[in-house]
Protein backbone atom coordinates (compact mmCIF):
# COMPACT_ATOMS: atom_id res chain seq x y z
CA UNK A 1 0.00 0.00 0.00
CA UNK A 2 1.31 3.28 -1.14
CA UNK A 3 2.87 5.50 2.13
CA UNK A 4 2.54 9.01 1.86
CA UNK A 5 4.56 11.94 2.87
CA UNK A 6 3.30 14.47 4.93
CA UNK A 7 2.75 17.11 2.28
CA UNK A 8 0.87 14.50 0.32
CA UNK A 9 -1.47 14.10 3.46
CA UNK A 10 -1.89 17.29 3.92
CA UNK A 11 -3.21 17.73 0.05
CA UNK A 12 -5.32 14.90 0.41
CA UNK A 13 -6.43 16.39 3.06
CA UNK A 14 -7.23 19.34 1.18
CA UNK A 15 -8.86 17.47 -1.27
CA UNK A 16 -11.22 15.73 0.90
CA UNK A 17 -12.33 18.90 2.53
CA UNK A 18 -13.03 19.93 -1.37
CA UNK A 19 -15.43 16.72 -1.53
CA UNK A 20 -16.84 17.42 1.39
CA UNK A 21 -17.78 20.88 0.84
CA UNK A 22 -18.94 20.16 -2.68
CA UNK A 23 -16.66 21.86 -4.47
CA UNK A 24 -16.36 21.62 -8.30
CA UNK A 25 -12.71 22.25 -8.69
CA UNK A 26 -9.49 23.42 -7.18
CA UNK A 27 -7.21 25.18 -8.88
CA UNK A 28 -3.39 23.83 -8.78
CA UNK A 29 -2.01 27.42 -7.81
CA UNK A 30 -5.30 27.40 -4.86
CA UNK A 31 -4.18 24.19 -3.44
CA UNK A 32 -1.02 24.79 -3.17
CA UNK A 33 -1.99 27.80 -0.89
CA UNK A 34 -4.34 25.85 1.11
CA UNK A 35 -1.75 23.57 2.99
CA UNK A 36 0.30 24.89 5.99
CA UNK A 37 3.29 25.92 5.21
CA UNK A 38 2.00 26.69 1.21
CA UNK A 39 4.23 25.04 -1.47
CA UNK A 40 4.84 26.15 -4.50
CA UNK A 41 2.42 25.10 -7.22
CA UNK A 42 4.67 23.39 -9.70
CA UNK A 43 5.00 20.89 -6.44
CA UNK A 44 1.54 19.82 -6.68
CA UNK A 45 1.43 17.78 -10.02
CA UNK A 46 3.45 14.59 -8.39
CA UNK A 47 2.30 14.52 -5.36
CA UNK A 48 -1.62 14.15 -6.24
CA UNK A 49 -0.43 12.06 -8.32
CA UNK A 50 0.28 9.83 -5.39
CA UNK A 51 -2.77 10.42 -3.81
CA UNK A 52 -4.17 9.23 -6.56
CA UNK A 53 -2.44 6.00 -6.64
CA UNK A 54 -3.60 5.22 -2.88
CA UNK A 55 -7.37 6.28 -3.74
CA UNK A 56 -6.26 3.41 -6.88
CA UNK A 57 -5.46 0.71 -4.21
CA UNK A 58 -8.19 1.84 -1.61
CA UNK A 59 -11.05 1.20 -4.12
CA UNK A 60 -11.78 4.46 -4.68
CA UNK A 61 -11.82 7.30 -7.76
CA UNK A 62 -8.26 9.43 -8.99
CA UNK A 63 -9.02 12.23 -6.14
CA UNK A 64 -6.26 14.32 -8.34
CA UNK A 65 -9.10 15.18 -11.28
CA UNK A 66 -10.86 17.72 -8.63
CA UNK A 67 -7.49 19.49 -9.32
CA UNK A 68 -7.63 21.59 -12.36
CA UNK A 69 -5.32 24.21 -14.77
CA UNK A 70 -6.50 27.56 -13.73
CA UNK A 71 -6.39 28.97 -17.45
CA UNK A 72 -7.81 25.67 -19.49
CA UNK A 73 -10.04 24.51 -16.37
CA UNK A 74 -9.11 21.16 -17.44
CA UNK A 75 -6.60 17.89 -15.72
CA UNK A 76 -3.07 18.68 -15.55
CA UNK A 77 -0.62 16.72 -18.22
CA UNK A 78 0.04 14.06 -15.53
CA UNK A 79 -3.51 12.93 -15.11
CA UNK A 80 -4.66 10.41 -17.98
CA UNK A 81 -0.78 8.73 -18.12
CA UNK A 82 -2.39 7.80 -14.82
CA UNK A 83 -4.71 5.50 -16.41
CA UNK A 84 -1.60 3.50 -17.87
CA UNK A 85 0.55 3.24 -14.81
CA UNK A 86 -2.35 2.09 -12.70
CA UNK A 87 -3.07 -0.43 -15.48
CA UNK A 88 -6.70 1.01 -15.54
CA UNK A 89 -8.74 0.14 -18.44
CA UNK A 90 -9.88 3.33 -20.96
CA UNK A 91 -11.97 1.38 -23.13
CA UNK A 92 -10.98 3.42 -26.05
CA UNK A 93 -12.78 6.67 -24.12
CA UNK A 94 -11.11 10.49 -25.04
CA UNK A 95 -9.50 12.65 -22.11
CA UNK A 96 -12.42 14.52 -21.81
CA UNK A 97 -15.07 11.48 -21.22
CA UNK A 98 -12.42 9.83 -19.08
CA UNK A 99 -12.20 13.24 -17.26
CA UNK A 100 -15.95 13.88 -16.44
CA UNK A 101 -16.26 9.92 -15.99
CA UNK A 102 -13.87 10.46 -12.83
CA UNK A 103 -14.98 13.83 -11.59
CA UNK A 104 -18.82 12.04 -11.33
CA UNK A 105 -17.27 9.00 -9.34
CA UNK A 106 -15.70 11.57 -7.37
CA UNK A 107 -18.82 13.01 -6.73
CA UNK A 108 -20.79 10.15 -5.85
CA UNK A 109 -18.25 7.76 -3.99
CA UNK A 110 -20.18 7.28 -1.04
CA UNK A 111 -16.83 5.62 0.58
CA UNK A 112 -13.92 8.37 1.63
CA UNK A 113 -14.33 7.60 4.93
CA UNK A 114 -11.58 4.84 3.71
CA UNK A 115 -8.82 7.00 3.06
CA UNK A 116 -10.16 9.82 5.67
CA UNK A 117 -9.47 6.36 8.02
CA UNK A 118 -6.27 5.47 6.41
CA UNK A 119 -4.55 8.86 6.47
CA UNK A 120 -5.84 9.18 9.98
CA UNK A 121 -7.52 12.65 9.10
CA UNK A 122 -11.11 13.96 11.00
CA UNK A 123 -13.02 15.02 7.78
CA UNK A 124 -15.99 13.91 8.83
CA UNK A 125 -17.85 11.41 6.52
CA UNK A 126 -20.22 9.32 6.80
CA UNK A 127 -19.26 5.57 7.82
CA UNK A 128 -21.88 2.85 7.69
CA UNK A 129 -22.65 0.55 10.76
CA UNK A 130 -20.35 -1.87 9.72
CA UNK A 131 -17.54 -0.35 8.61
CA UNK A 132 -14.55 -1.24 10.85
CA UNK A 133 -12.88 0.95 13.38
CA UNK A 134 -11.23 4.28 13.18
CA UNK A 135 -7.89 4.70 12.45
CA UNK A 136 -6.26 6.98 13.85
CA UNK A 137 -2.25 6.69 13.38
CA UNK A 138 -0.28 8.79 11.35
CA UNK A 139 0.49 6.39 8.04
CA UNK A 140 3.65 8.26 7.14
CA UNK A 141 7.07 6.74 5.39
CA UNK A 142 8.69 9.72 7.24
CA UNK A 143 9.93 9.85 10.94
CA UNK A 144 7.18 10.07 13.31
CA UNK A 145 8.78 13.33 14.76
CA UNK A 146 8.57 15.37 11.02
CA UNK A 147 4.74 13.69 10.92
CA UNK A 148 2.21 16.00 10.77
CA UNK A 149 -0.22 15.52 13.90
CA UNK A 150 -3.95 13.96 13.82
CA UNK A 151 -4.56 16.75 16.50
CA UNK A 152 -2.58 19.56 17.68
CA UNK A 153 -3.94 21.62 20.70
CA UNK A 154 -1.37 24.37 21.05
CA UNK A 155 -3.44 27.46 19.96
CA UNK A 156 -1.49 30.46 19.90
CA UNK A 157 -2.74 33.71 21.39
CA UNK A 158 -5.94 35.32 19.40
CA UNK A 159 -4.92 38.08 17.17
CA UNK A 160 -5.24 42.27 18.62
CA UNK A 161 -8.00 43.05 16.47
CA UNK A 162 -10.64 40.51 18.15
CA UNK A 163 -12.39 40.88 21.72
CA UNK A 164 -10.99 38.85 24.55
CA UNK A 165 -14.41 36.83 24.69
CA UNK A 166 -15.26 36.34 21.02
CA UNK A 167 -17.31 33.09 21.76
CA UNK A 168 -21.10 34.89 21.35
CA UNK A 169 -22.39 36.06 18.25
CA UNK A 170 -24.89 38.48 17.54
CA UNK A 171 -26.74 39.92 14.56
CA UNK A 172 -26.89 43.08 15.83
CA UNK A 173 -23.53 43.71 17.31
CA UNK A 174 -21.41 41.25 15.14
CA UNK A 175 -17.39 40.94 15.77
CA UNK A 176 -15.63 41.58 12.52
CA UNK A 177 -13.11 38.97 11.37
CA UNK A 178 -10.57 39.29 8.92
CA UNK A 179 -10.06 35.71 8.00
CA UNK A 180 -12.74 32.74 8.62
CA UNK A 181 -9.48 30.89 10.34
CA UNK A 182 -10.30 33.52 13.47
CA UNK A 183 -13.53 32.68 13.26
CA UNK A 184 -12.76 28.64 13.58
CA UNK A 185 -10.14 28.92 16.01
CA UNK A 186 -11.25 31.69 18.28
CA UNK A 187 -14.86 31.99 17.44
CA UNK A 188 -16.25 27.95 17.50
CA UNK A 189 -13.24 27.37 20.52
CA UNK A 190 -11.17 24.77 20.45
CA UNK A 191 -13.31 22.68 22.48
CA UNK A 192 -15.52 22.40 19.58
CA UNK A 193 -12.37 21.69 16.57
CA UNK A 194 -10.29 19.73 18.65
CA UNK A 195 -7.05 21.20 17.24
CA UNK A 196 -5.81 24.01 15.68
CA UNK A 197 -5.88 25.67 12.24
CA UNK A 198 -3.49 27.78 10.40
CA UNK A 199 -3.34 29.30 6.90
CA UNK A 200 -6.19 28.97 3.92
CA UNK A 201 -9.51 27.38 5.14
CA UNK A 202 -12.60 26.33 3.35
CA UNK A 203 -16.08 27.91 2.82
CA UNK A 204 -17.35 25.50 5.55
CA UNK A 205 -16.38 23.73 8.75
CA UNK A 206 -18.98 20.87 9.01
CA UNK A 207 -18.83 19.51 12.84
CA UNK A 208 -20.56 17.34 15.13
CA UNK A 209 -22.28 18.56 18.92
CA UNK A 210 -24.36 16.38 21.19
CA UNK A 211 -25.14 14.20 17.99
CA UNK A 212 -26.53 17.35 16.00
CA UNK A 213 -24.90 18.52 12.67
CA UNK A 214 -23.56 21.55 12.31
CA UNK A 215 -21.86 23.51 9.79
CA UNK A 216 -20.07 26.71 10.14
CA UNK A 217 -20.78 28.58 6.17
CA UNK A 218 -18.86 31.14 5.05
CA UNK A 219 -20.38 32.50 2.01
CA UNK A 220 -18.22 35.08 -0.33
CA UNK A 221 -21.51 37.48 -1.25
CA UNK A 222 -21.68 38.45 -4.88
CA UNK A 223 -21.84 42.17 -6.04
CA UNK A 224 -22.42 41.89 -9.58
CA UNK A 225 -23.98 38.61 -10.31
CA UNK A 226 -20.89 36.33 -10.89
CA UNK A 227 -19.11 33.90 -8.41
CA UNK A 228 -17.11 35.75 -5.57
CA UNK A 229 -14.93 32.53 -4.87
CA UNK A 230 -13.47 29.65 -6.78
CA UNK A 231 -16.44 27.63 -5.71
CA UNK A 232 -18.31 28.57 -8.48
CA UNK A 233 -21.80 29.42 -6.43
CA UNK A 234 -23.27 32.99 -6.23
CA UNK A 235 -24.41 34.07 -3.06
CA UNK A 236 -27.00 36.57 -2.61
CA UNK A 237 -28.99 37.80 0.25
CA UNK A 238 -32.94 38.36 0.59
CA UNK A 239 -35.70 39.95 3.24
CA UNK A 240 -33.04 42.23 4.69
CA UNK A 241 -30.68 39.30 5.35
CA UNK A 242 -33.13 36.84 6.87
CA UNK A 243 -33.10 34.68 3.19
CA UNK A 244 -29.48 33.46 1.84
CA UNK A 245 -29.50 32.13 -1.71
CA UNK A 246 -26.95 30.01 -3.06
CA UNK A 247 -27.43 29.43 -6.85
CA UNK A 248 -24.86 27.86 -9.36
CA UNK A 249 -24.66 29.55 -12.94
CA UNK A 250 -26.45 29.11 -15.54
CA UNK A 251 -24.15 27.66 -17.98
CA UNK A 252 -22.45 25.36 -15.39
CA UNK A 253 -24.47 22.06 -15.71
CA UNK A 254 -21.75 20.25 -13.56
CA UNK A 255 -22.03 22.16 -10.06
CA UNK A 256 -24.78 21.00 -7.91
CA UNK A 257 -26.12 18.57 -4.77
CA UNK A 258 -28.97 18.59 -2.72
CA UNK A 259 -29.42 21.07 0.10
CA UNK A 260 -27.99 19.59 3.01
CA UNK A 261 -29.93 19.13 6.75
CA UNK A 262 -27.60 20.68 8.96
CA UNK A 263 -27.75 24.06 11.13
CA UNK A 264 -25.65 26.31 9.68
CA UNK A 265 -23.73 29.43 11.27
CA UNK A 266 -23.10 31.88 9.04
CA UNK A 267 -20.53 34.53 8.50
CA UNK A 268 -20.57 36.42 5.26
CA UNK A 269 -18.11 38.69 3.81
CA UNK A 270 -17.87 40.89 0.70
CA UNK A 271 -14.95 41.67 -1.40
CA UNK A 272 -12.07 43.74 0.80
CA UNK A 273 -14.58 43.91 3.80
CA UNK A 274 -14.16 41.87 6.96
CA UNK A 275 -16.35 38.16 8.28
CA UNK A 276 -19.90 39.29 10.05
CA UNK A 277 -21.78 37.10 11.65
CA UNK A 278 -25.40 36.64 9.54
CA UNK A 279 -27.47 34.57 12.12
CA UNK A 280 -28.14 30.57 12.32
CA UNK A 281 -29.94 29.35 9.20
CA UNK A 282 -32.14 26.19 7.76
CA UNK A 283 -32.56 24.89 4.70
CA UNK A 284 -35.76 25.75 3.11
CA UNK A 285 -36.32 22.31 0.97
CA UNK A 286 -39.43 23.20 -0.18
CA UNK A 287 -38.02 26.30 -2.88
CA UNK A 288 -34.49 24.72 -3.28
CA UNK A 289 -33.27 22.58 -5.97
CA UNK A 290 -30.19 20.49 -6.84
CA UNK A 291 -28.30 23.93 -8.51
CA UNK A 292 -30.57 26.56 -6.59
CA UNK A 293 -30.59 26.73 -2.61
CA UNK A 294 -32.11 28.58 -0.14
CA UNK A 295 -31.80 28.99 3.66
CA UNK A 296 -34.27 31.18 6.22
CA UNK A 297 -32.69 32.47 9.49
CA UNK A 298 -33.64 30.77 12.13
CA UNK A 299 -31.93 33.16 15.11
CA UNK A 300 -30.02 35.94 15.36
CA UNK A 301 -28.02 35.15 18.23
CA UNK A 302 -25.21 32.01 18.81
CA UNK A 303 -23.26 31.18 22.06
CA UNK A 304 -20.33 28.53 22.00
CA UNK A 305 -19.20 29.12 25.53
CA UNK A 306 -20.75 25.73 26.17
CA UNK A 307 -20.22 21.59 25.52
CA UNK A 308 -22.69 22.58 22.72
CA UNK A 309 -23.74 25.73 20.76
CA UNK A 310 -26.42 27.55 22.23
CA UNK A 311 -28.71 28.92 19.70
CA UNK A 312 -31.42 31.32 21.16
CA UNK A 313 -34.13 30.13 18.14
CA UNK A 314 -36.92 33.11 17.05
CA UNK A 315 -40.11 31.91 18.87
CA UNK A 316 -41.37 29.07 17.54
CA UNK A 317 -40.52 26.74 20.50
CA UNK A 318 -42.31 29.18 22.80
CA UNK A 319 -45.48 29.14 20.25
CA UNK A 320 -45.40 25.54 20.48
CA UNK A 321 -45.39 25.53 24.20
CA UNK A 322 -48.14 27.90 23.90
CA UNK A 323 -49.97 24.84 21.44
CA UNK A 324 -49.75 21.92 23.98
CA UNK A 325 -51.75 24.43 27.22
CA UNK A 326 -54.02 25.68 24.91
CA UNK A 327 -54.43 21.55 23.47
CA UNK A 328 -55.50 21.05 26.87
CA UNK A 329 -57.56 23.82 28.52
CA UNK A 330 -60.36 22.44 27.16
CA UNK A 331 -59.37 18.00 27.59
CA UNK A 332 -61.46 16.27 29.71
CA UNK A 333 -57.86 14.27 30.37
CA UNK A 334 -60.10 11.13 30.14
CA UNK A 335 -56.95 9.07 29.61
CA UNK A 336 -54.78 10.52 32.53
CA UNK A 337 -53.54 8.28 35.22
CA UNK A 338 -54.32 8.44 38.76
CA UNK A 339 -51.04 10.65 40.74
CA UNK A 340 -48.90 8.70 37.86
CA UNK A 341 -45.32 7.44 39.06
CA UNK A 342 -42.35 8.76 37.20
CA UNK A 343 -40.16 6.00 35.56
CA UNK A 344 -36.97 7.19 36.00
CA UNK A 345 -35.40 6.43 32.45
CA UNK A 346 -33.93 8.63 30.26
CA UNK A 347 -36.12 8.76 26.47
CA UNK A 348 -34.62 8.72 23.24
CA UNK A 349 -35.42 12.18 21.42
CA UNK A 350 -37.92 12.29 18.68
CA UNK A 351 -36.25 14.42 14.97
CA UNK A 352 -37.68 17.48 15.02
CA UNK A 353 -40.11 18.75 12.74
CA UNK A 354 -40.53 21.93 10.50
CA UNK A 355 -42.56 24.56 11.18
CA UNK A 356 -42.46 27.72 9.08
CA UNK A 357 -38.89 26.91 8.19
CA UNK A 358 -38.04 26.64 11.78
CA UNK A 359 -36.80 23.21 13.43
CA UNK A 360 -39.11 22.62 16.08
CA UNK A 361 -39.07 19.43 19.06
CA UNK A 362 -42.45 18.23 18.94
CA UNK A 363 -44.35 18.03 22.01
CA UNK A 364 -46.42 14.53 23.63
CA UNK A 365 -49.53 15.60 24.96
CA UNK A 366 -49.76 12.44 27.13
CA UNK A 367 -46.18 13.52 28.73
CA UNK A 368 -47.86 16.53 29.53
CA UNK A 369 -50.85 14.91 31.13
CA UNK A 370 -48.85 12.32 33.11
CA UNK A 371 -47.03 15.17 34.58
CA UNK A 372 -49.61 17.21 35.54
CA UNK A 373 -51.60 14.05 37.20
CA UNK A 374 -47.89 13.26 39.03
CA UNK A 375 -48.68 16.47 41.06
CA UNK A 376 -52.14 15.65 42.10
CA UNK A 377 -53.24 18.75 39.40
CA UNK A 378 -51.56 21.48 41.69
CA UNK A 379 -49.44 24.07 41.86
CA UNK A 380 -45.41 23.00 42.49
CA UNK A 381 -44.58 26.51 43.22
CA UNK A 382 -47.34 25.80 46.16
CA UNK A 383 -49.88 23.62 46.64
CA UNK A 384 -51.84 26.01 47.78
CA UNK A 385 -52.50 28.32 45.46
CA UNK A 386 -56.12 28.72 43.81
CA UNK A 387 -56.89 27.76 40.73
CA UNK A 388 -60.32 26.05 39.70
CA UNK A 389 -62.21 23.14 37.89
CA UNK A 390 -61.33 21.99 34.66
CA UNK A 391 -64.94 22.92 32.15
CA UNK A 392 -64.88 19.50 30.79
CA UNK A 393 -63.97 17.39 33.94
CA UNK A 394 -63.56 17.19 37.82
CA UNK A 395 -60.02 17.47 38.01
CA UNK A 396 -58.47 21.35 39.25
CA UNK A 397 -56.86 23.21 36.18
CA UNK A 398 -53.36 23.55 36.21
CA UNK A 399 -50.97 24.27 33.51
CA UNK A 400 -47.52 21.57 32.44
CA UNK A 401 -44.12 23.73 31.77
CA UNK A 402 -40.68 22.39 30.52
CA UNK A 403 -38.70 23.25 33.53
CA UNK A 404 -35.52 22.75 30.99
CA UNK A 405 -37.23 24.42 28.13
CA UNK A 406 -37.80 22.58 24.88
CA UNK A 407 -35.83 25.03 23.09
CA UNK A 408 -32.28 23.74 24.26
CA UNK A 409 -32.89 20.04 22.99
CA UNK A 410 -30.05 20.35 20.80
CA UNK A 411 -28.17 20.99 23.85
CA UNK A 412 -29.07 17.32 25.27
CA UNK A 413 -28.55 13.59 24.52
CA UNK A 414 -31.76 13.13 25.25
CA UNK A 415 -35.11 13.72 25.18
CA UNK A 416 -36.65 17.08 27.70
CA UNK A 417 -39.87 15.95 26.93
CA UNK A 418 -40.31 13.66 29.45
CA UNK A 419 -42.42 13.78 33.04
CA UNK A 420 -39.61 14.76 35.21
CA UNK A 421 -39.13 17.74 33.28
CA UNK A 422 -42.18 18.98 32.71
CA UNK A 423 -44.11 20.77 36.08
CA UNK A 424 -47.38 21.55 37.26
CA UNK A 425 -48.39 25.40 37.55
CA UNK A 426 -51.16 27.78 38.11
CA UNK A 427 -51.47 29.99 35.68
CA UNK A 428 -50.55 33.01 37.68
CA UNK A 429 -47.08 30.67 38.71
CA UNK A 430 -46.87 29.79 34.41
CA UNK A 431 -47.05 33.56 33.57
CA UNK A 432 -45.02 34.61 36.33
CA UNK A 433 -41.81 32.45 35.08
CA UNK A 434 -42.42 33.90 31.78
CA UNK A 435 -42.40 37.45 32.30
CA UNK A 436 -42.23 38.50 36.17
CA UNK A 437 -39.57 39.54 38.10
CA UNK A 438 -38.02 37.13 40.57
CA UNK A 439 -38.80 34.06 38.37
CA UNK A 440 -35.07 33.01 39.55
CA UNK A 441 -36.81 32.28 42.95
CA UNK A 442 -39.12 30.09 41.19
CA UNK A 443 -36.86 27.96 38.91
CA UNK A 444 -34.15 27.55 42.15
CA UNK A 445 -37.15 25.77 44.05
CA UNK A 446 -38.37 23.85 41.40
CA UNK A 447 -34.55 22.89 40.25
CA UNK A 448 -33.76 22.02 44.21
CA UNK A 449 -36.93 19.45 43.48
CA UNK A 450 -36.23 18.09 40.50
CA UNK A 451 -32.50 17.69 40.58
CA UNK A 452 -32.19 14.05 40.99
CA UNK A 453 -35.29 13.44 39.11
CA UNK A 454 -33.79 15.28 36.11
CA UNK A 455 -30.60 13.28 36.75
CA UNK A 456 -32.21 9.74 36.41
CA UNK A 457 -33.75 10.37 32.88
CA UNK A 458 -30.32 11.86 32.19
CA UNK A 459 -30.73 15.87 32.35
CA UNK A 460 -27.76 16.65 34.32
CA UNK A 461 -27.84 20.74 34.76
CA UNK A 462 -26.88 23.31 37.13
CA UNK A 463 -29.19 25.65 38.06
CA UNK A 464 -26.46 28.29 36.48
CA UNK A 465 -27.33 27.19 33.14
CA UNK A 466 -31.19 26.71 33.80
CA UNK A 467 -31.22 30.26 34.95
CA UNK A 468 -29.19 31.40 32.06
CA UNK A 469 -32.10 29.65 29.71
CA UNK A 470 -34.76 31.98 31.12
CA UNK A 471 -32.28 35.24 31.34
Amino acid sequence: MTKLTPVQIKLAEQLLLSVKNHEMNVEYNELASRINPPIHWRQVGKNIGEVSKLCHELGLPLLSAKVVNKNTQKAGDGFFPLYAMLGIPTKGKTEKELFREERDAIRNCKEWYRLEDYLGLHIGFERPDDAPPKKTEMVSNEPLENAVPVVSVVTPPPPEYLKPDVRRFSVSDPTPFQKSVDILNYGLGIDYLGKFYGGWQKGAFDFTANGTAYMLWFPKLSTDGKPASSSGWINTTADEGRTIIERAEESDHELGYEVADSIRLVFTKTKNEPYLFAGVYLPDKEHSSYQYHVYRRAADVADFTGKAPHIFYYKKEDAEDESLVTELKADALTGAPTLYQYKGVAKDKVDPVEVSGHKVYPRDRQTAINALSHADYRCEIDPSHPTFLRRNSSKPYTEPHHLVPMAFSEEFEVSLDVEENIVSLCSNCHNHLHYGQGAEELLAKLYAERREALKAVGIDITLEQLLSYYS
